[in-house]
């Protein structure tokens, strides 16, 4: 089950790469996850990063960091719920809260178009690894 939720938001994950606004150069996008991630966000980001890779030969940078700021380089923020409240607490308050009630099978995933970059934030509800 949790497989094919992966699978599921890897897919989507790709088809909102793919889908960046022409002003962003298509290999301008970082995959963001929280300093020391746990082992399970760590494995979704070498995952994202291999299918992205795969289904377009785009080699994405994996960067950890404390918090997530507007910048003009699209990301894909990888995270569990527990880290979503640190990481982009100053990005989206919005987010923040509406991530604080998932489940733990659940994920959510948001895109926020700011400025001429789009930041995907995947959320997962719990870290089980």
């Amino acid at each position: 089950m949790k497989t094919c939720a992966l699978l599921h938001s890897v897919f989507l994950v790709l088809a909102t790469c793919l889908a960046a606004p022409a002003t962003v150069p298509a290999g301008d996008c970082v995959i963001i996850t929280v300093k020391d991630p746990s082992r399970v966000e760590s494995l979704a980001a070498h995952e994202v990063r291999r299918y992205v890779y795969l289904r377009t030969g785009r080699l994405l940078k994996i960067i950890e960091r404390k918090r997530v700021f507007v910048s003009t380089t699209s990301a894909i923020v990888i995270c569990n719920k527990a880290h979503a409240r640190n990481l982009i607490a100053t990005f989206d308050p919005l987010l923040t809260a509406s991530v604080s009630s998932l489940e733990p099978q659940a994920y959510q995933l948001k895109t926020i178009q700011r400025r001429f970059c789009r930041t995907l934030f995947a959320v997962g509800g719990e870290d089980v690894g």
